[in-house]
Protein backbone atom coordinates (compact mmCIF):
# COMPACT_ATOMS: atom_id res chain seq x y z
CA UNK A 1 0.00 0.00 0.00
CA UNK A 2 1.25 3.33 -1.08
CA UNK A 3 2.05 5.74 1.77
CA UNK A 4 -0.38 8.94 2.22
CA UNK A 5 0.78 12.08 0.67
CA UNK A 6 0.95 14.88 2.80
CA UNK A 7 -1.21 17.64 3.20
CA UNK A 8 1.25 20.36 2.96
CA UNK A 9 5.00 21.34 3.14
CA UNK A 10 7.45 23.98 2.11
CA UNK A 11 8.39 25.07 -1.49
CA UNK A 12 11.84 26.91 -2.05
CA UNK A 13 11.37 30.26 -4.21
CA UNK A 14 13.28 31.22 -6.94
CA UNK A 15 14.08 34.07 -9.02
CA UNK A 16 13.68 33.30 -12.64
CA UNK A 17 14.60 36.09 -15.50
CA UNK A 18 11.84 38.69 -13.98
CA UNK A 19 9.62 36.34 -12.25
CA UNK A 20 9.39 34.50 -8.95
CA UNK A 21 9.10 30.44 -9.11
CA UNK A 22 8.28 27.99 -6.67
CA UNK A 23 10.42 24.66 -6.79
CA UNK A 24 8.03 22.05 -6.06
CA UNK A 25 8.82 18.52 -3.82
CA UNK A 26 8.09 15.78 -5.88
CA UNK A 27 5.36 14.47 -3.75
CA UNK A 28 3.23 17.85 -5.46
CA UNK A 29 4.57 17.93 -9.25
CA UNK A 30 1.96 18.57 -11.63
CA UNK A 31 1.60 16.97 -15.35
CA UNK A 32 1.80 18.89 -18.36
CA UNK A 33 3.88 22.49 -18.49
CA UNK A 34 0.70 24.76 -17.45
CA UNK A 35 -1.41 25.02 -14.43
CA UNK A 36 -4.17 27.02 -13.31
CA UNK A 37 -2.95 29.75 -10.32
CA UNK A 38 -5.55 32.37 -7.99
CA UNK A 39 -4.87 34.31 -5.42
CA UNK A 40 -7.43 33.43 -2.76
CA UNK A 41 -7.57 36.80 -0.81
CA UNK A 42 -10.00 36.17 1.89
CA UNK A 43 -7.40 33.78 3.00
CA UNK A 44 -4.94 35.45 2.02
CA UNK A 45 -3.00 32.43 -0.36
CA UNK A 46 -2.33 31.35 -3.91
CA UNK A 47 -3.81 28.41 -5.43
CA UNK A 48 -2.46 26.55 -8.16
CA UNK A 49 -4.14 23.41 -9.52
CA UNK A 50 -3.54 21.13 -12.70
CA UNK A 51 -4.60 22.37 -16.42
CA UNK A 52 -5.45 19.19 -18.17
CA UNK A 53 -4.17 19.25 -21.53
CA UNK A 54 -6.53 19.21 -24.42
CA UNK A 55 -6.55 18.08 -27.63
CA UNK A 56 -8.44 18.58 -30.15
CA UNK A 57 -9.05 14.82 -30.92
CA UNK A 58 -10.16 14.86 -27.71
CA UNK A 59 -12.46 17.26 -27.94
CA UNK A 60 -13.91 16.11 -31.28
CA UNK A 61 -14.33 12.33 -29.57
CA UNK A 62 -16.33 14.15 -26.93
CA UNK A 63 -18.60 15.88 -29.40
CA UNK A 64 -18.99 12.91 -31.04
CA UNK A 65 -20.30 11.14 -28.18
CA UNK A 66 -22.33 13.39 -26.67
CA UNK A 67 -24.25 14.91 -29.74
CA UNK A 68 -24.79 11.15 -31.14
CA UNK A 69 -27.36 10.99 -34.21
CA UNK A 70 -29.18 14.31 -33.43
CA UNK A 71 -25.88 16.46 -34.44
CA UNK A 72 -25.88 14.72 -37.76
CA UNK A 73 -29.44 14.99 -38.80
CA UNK A 74 -29.31 19.03 -37.35
CA UNK A 75 -26.64 19.07 -40.12
CA UNK A 76 -28.31 17.13 -42.79
CA UNK A 77 -31.74 19.37 -42.39
CA UNK A 78 -30.44 23.07 -41.92
CA UNK A 79 -30.73 25.05 -44.52
CA UNK A 80 -26.96 26.78 -45.05
CA UNK A 81 -26.98 30.10 -47.57
CA UNK A 82 -24.63 29.70 -50.28
CA UNK A 83 -20.97 30.97 -49.77
CA UNK A 84 -20.50 34.68 -51.07
CA UNK A 85 -18.41 35.64 -53.79
CA UNK A 86 -16.71 38.66 -52.85
CA UNK A 87 -14.21 41.02 -54.84
CA UNK A 88 -10.88 41.28 -53.46
CA UNK A 89 -8.52 44.58 -53.99
CA UNK A 90 -5.30 43.34 -55.76
CA UNK A 91 -3.29 45.30 -53.26
CA UNK A 92 -4.66 45.46 -49.76
CA UNK A 93 -2.16 47.93 -48.69
CA UNK A 94 -3.18 50.57 -51.13
CA UNK A 95 -6.84 50.44 -49.55
CA UNK A 96 -5.16 51.27 -46.07
CA UNK A 97 -3.59 53.99 -47.01
CA UNK A 98 -7.01 55.47 -48.28
CA UNK A 99 -8.44 54.62 -45.14
CA UNK A 100 -9.25 57.43 -43.05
Amino acid sequence: MNAPLPLHSTAKLFRSGGSQAVRLPAEFRFDGSEVYIWRDELADTVVLSPRPCVRLTDFLALRDALAGPELAQYMLSREQPAAQQRQWPDDMSASAKDAP
